[in-house]
């Protein structure tokens, strides 16, 4: 009776301690794309190619604009002592331009998919001027998985193929910029981003 009483006792107790022990999410947390590819052909074939062109002739200049502009702002967070100094008014202006890119997008999958890069990106920027490098880090691994598929994305239905096709040649900054005291999982810009032109 005691050896079965104390070996359910240190049971409940090893599983307290793991369920303690586990990271708790920033607030800024937003979770990661799945490793393996969501199956969208269906509803993809659902929507009309017509409203993907005239889409993508309405808004892909902003979201190619919009993520050459948070590149280059991690770019230069990166080079800063103090980060909450830099002046990232330049994003903001595209806000509005990128919530009616997202709200308009004929694909609800899609839809989600480019929201959620825009707020993994915000995340990242928030968590690195508050200098919380880990926070950062995951929000940026986060960002470069939605921004790797939509840069492809924006490849199928090219309006400024030349703008396009730097951007898939262009590295992001790594994940491994932010990685100062983090021991998150290696991720780096360039092992996700190898795409060859087409």
């Amino acid at each position: 009776m005691y050896p079965l009483l104390i070996f359910a006792v240190c049971g409940a107790i090893m599983a307290v301690v793991v369920w303690r022990s586990r990271p708790e999410p920033g607030p800024w947390d937003i979770s990661p794309a799945p490793d393996t590819d969501i199956d969208t052909s269906v509803r993809a074939a659902e929507v009309d190619r017509s409203e993907l062109d005239r889409w993508h002739r309405d808004h892909e200049g902003t979201i190619a604009e919009w993520i050459e502009r948070h590149e280059a702002a991690v770019s230069r967070l990166r080079e800063l002592d103090a980060p909450t100094e830099v002046d990232v008014s330049h994003l903001t202006d595209l806000e509005g331009p990128m919530r009616e890119a997202v709200a308009s997008h004929p694909a609800p999958v899609m839809r989600a998919e480019l929201s959620a890069m825009q707020a993994a990106a915000n995340a990242s920027i928030h968590a690195f001027r508050r200098q919380d490098h880990a926070s950062a880090r995951r929000q940026h691994i986060t960002y470069l998985s939605y921004r790797n598929r939509w840069i492809d994305r924006l490849w199928q239905f090219p309006v400024d193929a030349p703008r396009i096709r730097r951007l898939r040649r262009h590295l992001p900054p790594s994940a491994d910029d932010f990685a100062v005291g983090d021991t998150a999982p290696e991720l780096t810009a360039d092992s996700d981003q190898a795409v060859s032109d087409s």
